[in-house]
């Protein structure tokens, strides 16, 4: 949906999690976030001081049902340790996502950026999962040629101060889980 309203100059920058497939389109690395597994500080894992994906065989799992690379990056996780899902419900923002993992119906992965206040608060906690290492980042993409001199300022400043990883480096980890 982004990258057609930015290849039909609806809008002239857009952002994304994955790299478009139009050669029309550049990007940049906009923003680079970690996903972690949240949980109610009531939950029985939450003082576990290392935690392995078996320790989640069956466990009820609270899903963001737009977030489709992380959703796929957990499946593939899962898959791979032959872990069964137990999504328990499929929710469409973060804020929802928040409050069913505080009232313990289940665990979730998030972007850290979503939960840093609660985790500070300590209204949720980070579990400690070793076999998730995980970044996310968010992609800008415009087309080159097209860009009013406010759109090209924006994305000199993304150039300057934006996080530096290597563009590549940084899709592919939105793609495939990394394990340990």
């Amino acid at each position: 949906e982004i990258p057609r309203q930015v290849l039909n100059r609806d809008v002239q920058i857009g952002f994304v999690k994955e790299r478009p497939i139009s050669h029309e389109l550049e990007c940049i690395n906009a923003y680079v976030d970690e996903v972690i597994v949240i949980a109610s500080p009531r939950n029985k894992l939450a003082r576990a001081k290392d935690i392995s994906i078996v320790d989640l065989d069956c466990f009820p799992i609270v899903l963001h049902r737009q977030s489709k690379t992380t959703q796929r990056m957990m499946l593939r996780v899962f898959e791979k340790y032959q872990i069964r899902c137990n999504v328990v419900a499929e929710l469409g923002n973060f804020e929802n996502i928040k409050q069913f993992v505080q009232a313990d119906v289940g665990i979730a992965l998030v972007p850290r950026i979503t939960v840093e206040s609660d985790l500070e608060r300590q209204t949720l906690v980070e579990l400690p999962l070793r076999e998730l290492n995980q970044k996310r980042s968010t992609l800008m993409i415009f087309r080159a040629n097209y860009l009013p001199d406010a759109a090209k300022e924006l994305i000199r400043i993304m150039r300057e101060f934006g996080p530096q990883p290597n563009l590549d480096d940084a899709v592919a980890s939105a793609k495939a889980p990394a394990l340990v």
